[in-house]
């Protein structure tokens, strides 16, 4: 397998667990929003997950323009 062939797999695969995390992540924050439990004995928690959903998407970003800038390089499509 040529390098940007095994590059973008690998990317392929990470973005398949970002995107499940992400997905996991948001159905959690979706599932305490009207739960006023969530409101008051894990607000803390509650704001973490939504940082990790920001981390989450923006690590998607950043991946999709390094498999872009590999593709340039190797002068592969992305």
């Amino acid at each position: 397998m040529e390098r940007a062939d095994g590059i973008f797999f690998e990317g392929d695969v990470v973005r398949g667990w970002i995107e499940q995390l992400a997905k996991r992540t948001q159905g959690t924050i979706d599932a305490a929003k009207d739960n006023k439990y969530f409101e008051t004995e894990f607000n803390g928690e509650y704001a973490e997950l939504q940082q990790a959903l920001v981390a989450l998407t923006n690590a998607c970003e950043q991946l999709d323009l390094f498999t872009a800038a590999v593709a340039r390089r190797e002068g592969k499509a992305a």
